[in-house]
């Protein structure tokens, strides 16, 4: 299976302190070896900005955090060229845009969105 990384599931992964870390870990050791995670501009710069702002990380450790979990064997940067016109039919409002848009780009890439909202329909939520 391939999995775009929400930005939650980033700052829950590689933010020791974050309430689901645990959660995430527990989901990622039961992957499969041929399992592939994505990562696309938005959710790399999401995670930097989030880590510093909320976490109080300091920004270039925040930075090498993100370059450190995209150079994993299991996970490939892709390109994020998806427009407005992407968005999926059930983006109504501002605070479902950029879910819709992250949505979006799994769907170019043959992936799911795994996230641990649960409120985008169609994602892939991360088991808790």
């Amino acid at each position: 299976m391939t999995y775009l990384l929400d930005v939650n599931v980033l700052l829950a992964l590689l933010i020791n302190r974050h309430q689901h870390h645990q959660r995430v870990k527990q989901w990622m050791s039961k992957l499969d070896k041929n399992d592939i995670m994505l990562l696309c501009p938005p959710c790399e710069t999401g995670f930097i900005r989030l880590s510093h702002q909320l976490y109080d990380t300091d920004l270039p450790i925040s930075k090498q955090l993100a370059i450190d979990f995209a150079a994993r064997s299991n996970v490939r940067r892709v390109p994020d060229n998806q427009f407005a016109n992407a968005l999926p039919a059930w983006v109504k409002n501002h605070k479902q845009v950029s879910d819709g848009h992250l949505q979006a780009v799994a769907a170019v890439h043959h992936a799911q969105l795994a996230t641990l909202d649960e409120g985008i329909p169609r994602a892939f939520l991360l088991p808790k």
